[in-house]
């Protein structure tokens, strides 16, 4: 999904086919809700993968183009959840405060390159993201062993543990 050598490629590849990159607009997200202590390695390893590393990655492969024409723009697009967490959020919340941490630290290294580092920290937006991301928290949401099964499935929008 994220695996640093695909995403470098792609850009590479677009590199080659279209020239240099004026303007990235990194705009991933993939989430999932769960408890921190239920969170599995996988569902970690992909946030972190599609929402803080593969944008990292497409910056890198970018920048050296920029540099040399003098200009550029990469746009990373985040969250509010950059800034603040909430309950079983906190994977995801992680991810972009990561994106945020290095964008913030990228837009100092560059500046004076002519390269332009942004963030944008959206709210709710009307797309798939919410309801894919309760998709992929269905198995939590059904597994009333779960400690947080009952706060899980209210704030997702599910009910209370009769539901």
């Amino acid at each position: 999904m994220g695996d640093s050598t695909s995403v470098r490629k792609l850009a590479r590849d677009v590199h080659n086919a279209m020239g240099p990159v004026d303007v990235l607009i990194n705009n991933a997200g993939w989430g999932q809700r769960s408890a921190m202590e239920e969170a599995g390695e996988e569902t970690v390893r992909t946030m972190f993968e599609v929402n803080a590393f593969a944008p990292l990655w497409l910056s890198q492969e970018v920048i050296p183009a920029m540099r040399a024409k003098g200009k550029g723009l990469i746009v990373n697009i985040s969250s509010v959840t950059g800034v603040f967490s909430s309950p079983f959020g906190g994977i995801y919340a992680g991810t972009k405060h990561a994106l945020e941490g290095w964008a913030e630290s990228m837009r100092m290294e560059v500046e004076s390159f002519g390269i332009d580092v942004v963030i944008v920290q959206l709210g709710p937006i009307a797309t798939a993201f919410l309801p894919t991301s309760h998709k992929r928290s269905e198995a939590a949401l059904k597994n009333p062993d779960s400690p947080v099964f009952a706060c899980l499935r209210q704030l997702v929008g599910v009910g209370g543990p009769a539901s």
